[in-house]
C-alpha cells in the first residue's frame, strides 16, 4: 500500500526496491543454480527499467507494434508503451518486444525481419568475422572517433559498458516520443540518429582494443 501523499512514480520505484531485495534468495522450488543465473538479471531489471519505462508510462505513450493474428492485421496494441525498439525507434509494450536487463528492447517485427533475412542467407558461423576489403580502411578514422566521442559526451578511452551506458542515457532523451510538434520530434530524431551512429563508432573501436 503506497504512503499517504506517495507519487505513482515515487511508490513504483520502492516497489522495485523490494523486488529487488528479494532477489537475495532463491524462492521455494527453484533450484539454487538457476535463481544465481537469473537473479542478476532480474536485479538489473528492477533497476534500470523503471527511469526509462515511467516516463513512457506516465505519458500514456501507446504501443507502436500493430496487433497481427496468423499474418493477417488486427488493429493497434491497446498496451501502453514501455520502451523504444532499439533497432526502428518504434515504442512497444511488453507484449510487442523481447527486453533486456537495462530496460530495452527489440520489437517483433525487427526480430521477425531479421529471422526472414537469417533464412535467406543462412546463419553465421558463430565468433567469425570477415576481414575488411583492402581498399577500404579498417576502421573509423579520427575526425569520426572524436566527432563520436563528442556526441556521447565521454573521454578517455571508454570500455564497452561506459559506451552502452551513454547510449542508453542520451537515446532515452532525444527519443523522438518524448517529444511534440513536429519540429522538435524532428531535431529529436536527427540527434537521436547520431547517438547510434556514434555508439557503434565507438563500440568498433572499443571491440578491436580489446581483442
Amino acid at each position: 500500500m503506497p504512503r499517504a501523499g506517495s507519487s505513482p512514480a515515487a511508490s513504483f520505484f520502492e516497489t522495485l526496491g523490494k523486488v529487488a531485495l528479494s532477489f537475495q534468495a532463491a524462492p521455494q522450488g527453484v533450484p539454487g543454480i538457476v535463481w544465481n543465473e537469473i537473479s542478476p538479471w532480474l536485479g538489473r531489471l528492477a533497476i534500470n527499467a523503471a527511469p526509462k519505462w515511467l516516463p513512457r508510462l506516465m505519458a500514456r505513450i501507446p504501443c507502436g507494434v500493430p496487433v497481427v493474428d496468423r499474418g493477417q492485421y488486427v488493429g493497434p496494441c491497446p498496451d501502453g508503451a514501455v520502451a523504444a525498439c532499439d533497432v526502428c525507434g518504434a515504442s512497444c509494450c511488453l507484449s510487442h518486444c523481447r527486453i533486456d536487463s537495462y530496460g530495452d528492447g527489440i520489437c517483433y517485427p525487427c526480430i521477425a525481419d531479421a529471422m526472414r533475412r537469417r533464412q535467406q542467407v543462412g546463419p553465421r558461423p558463430p565468433h567469425q568475422h570477415q576481414a575488411p576489403p583492402p581498399d577500404q580502411p579498417a576502421g573509423p578514422s579520427a575526425d569520426d572517433i572524436a566527432w563520436a566521442m563528442k556526441t556521447l559526451k565521454l573521454k578517455g578511452k571508454p570500455t564497452l559498458e561506459q559506451i552502452h551506458t551513454a547510449h542508453r542515457k542520451l537515446s532515452g532523451e532525444h527519443h523522438p516520443d518524448r517529444f511534440q510538434g513536429e519540429r522538435e520530434k524532428a531535431k529529436a530524431e536527427a540527434k537521436f540518429k547520431d547517438v547510434q551512429r556514434a555508439a557503434e563508432v565507438l563500440k568498433q573501436v572499443a571491440s578491436a582494443t580489446a581483442a
